[in-house]
């Protein structure tokens, strides 16, 4: 659990690392990956 804690926090460091635009394509993949 806590692997996946620490995970999700680089991800999300990584998203905010990136241009707005570039964080929308990322959030359409993640959500076409989950769906």
């Amino acid at each position: 659990m806590t692997a996946n804690v620490i995970k999700s926090q680089e991800i999300v460091e990584r998203i905010f690392g990136l241009s707005l635009e570039e964080k929308e394509k990322l959030k359409n993949l993640i959500e076409c990956n989950i769906a």
